[in-house]
């Protein structure tokens, strides 16, 4: 059996790195901050193998088989960021909203896995530095001050179909295999305020698109999980109007292969791993990105029946070619303390993100989420 794992550990090796040739090659939303951490929750940053149902949207579509009874969450995220400005003078920050950061819903029946799901993949606000208004009369500024303030969000709708072979091979093991297709929204915000805060002029514009993954999960008796998914998102191609002056919408969010190993060492205690590779270059595009590799590790340990406590590290390079300054500003390594609280029907999940010792200026920042989850 363990040269069985052993094989399917090495073809799914031998699949992520052969997947350059199947990605097509991306522009990027440009604020590498305002991509949310979706994945986190007390597994660590976790998403090719089992998550929780609150974060359907961005894991593994064949995780679902783990779900046995109805079960749904949902997630609030806050961020702080202790280096707010961007680049000249411009401050960058997460729209706190009403809205959750995500939410899902998983339906089974026997070997069948339905899921919906919600989610904020990308979350930014500019706000620009005031600028004096300036007249022929008063060339040297009317003392009168404008502030422009550019919101853009994306928001995703998923429908997820998953199926389990099980057992494969003995009654210990299992195949699963998932599809998930999503309704991309973009929103992009642009409001001009006068000094007293009064709004100057006000656009809003919008474009969808549609995205798909696929990915495949073993697992051996719950002991060894090897996930793999691939993640296909297309363009947001489309004009904008700003004061009847029309500009272009032509933005990504990277596609991704992700691969993943979780393992039990005993009932209490589990070590988890993931490589992605995140494609983000472009020959024309204009911010010169490069591909890069999300990295992440875990533990997490039961302490009673009822308790399990988890730490984690991310690196997450956003890379700038032949740009050291920007490779240095951009890139982000993540730490992660959670706590996840079982009760009879639901849970309640807890974690702490921090990168204010370990990453670029840029992305310096302390990243809070709540999750509820309920199991019939």
């Amino acid at each position: 059996m363990r040269k069985s794992v052993l094989l399917f550990i090495l073809s799914l090796f031998a699949v992520s790195l052969s997947a350059q040739s199947l990605s097509t090659k991306v522009f990027g939303l440009n604020i590498p901050q305002g991509f949310v951490l979706e994945s986190i929750s007390s597994k660590g940053f976790q998403s090719s193998g089992i998550n929780h149902p609150a974060n359907m949207n961005s894991m593994n579509p064949a995780a679902l088989y783990a779900f046995e009874s109805l079960s749904a969450g949902f997630s609030y995220q806050w961020d702080y960021y202790k280096m707010p400005n961007w680049w000249a003078n411009i401050e960058h920050g997460r729209i706190h909203n009403a809205y959750p950061q995500s939410v899902g819903l998983v339906m089974p029946f026997n070997n069948v896995r339905f899921g919906l799901g919600f989610s904020q993949r990308y979350n930014s606000q500019l706000d620009y530095a005031k600028m004096e208004i300036i007249t022929t009369d008063h060339p040297e500024g009317t003392g009168e001050f404008i502030q422009w303030i550019k919101n853009v969000r994306v928001f995703s709708y998923a429908g997820n179909l998953s199926y389990a072979i099980k057992p494969f091979a003995s009654r210990k093991n299992t195949i699963s295999v998932g599809f998930q297709g999503n309704y991309n929204t973009l929103y992009i915000n642009h409001t001009m305020y006068l000094d007293d805060e009064t709004i100057l002029s006000e656009e809003e514009n919008r474009t969808d698109n549609i995205s798909w993954k696929a990915g495949i999960l073993y697992d051996r008796a719950g002991r060894i999980q090897i996930g793999l998914f691939y993640e296909k998102n297309s363009f947001f191609d489309d004009e904008y109007i700003i004061d009847e002056l029309v500009g272009e919408i032509r933005e990504k969010i990277p596609d991704k292969m992700i691969l993943g190993l979780t393992c039990s060492l005993n009932q209490n205690i589990s070590l988890s791993t993931e490589i992605a590779k995140v494609y983000r270059s472009n020959k024309d595009d204009l911010y010169f990105l490069s591909d890069s590799y999300d990295i992440s590790f875990g533990i997490s340990g039961d302490v009673g029946e009822r308790i399990t406590c988890s730490l984690g590290f991310l690196s997450t390079p956003y890379l700038y070619k032949n740009n050291t300054e920007l490779n240095y500003n951009y890139y982000g390594q993540y730490l992660l303390g959670g706590i996840n609280l079982r009760f009879d029907h639901f849970d309640v999940d807890c974690t702490i993100v921090t990168s204010t010792m370990q990453a670029g200026e840029w992305r310096k920042q302390i990243t809070g989420k709540m999750i509820l989850g309920y199991y019939l």
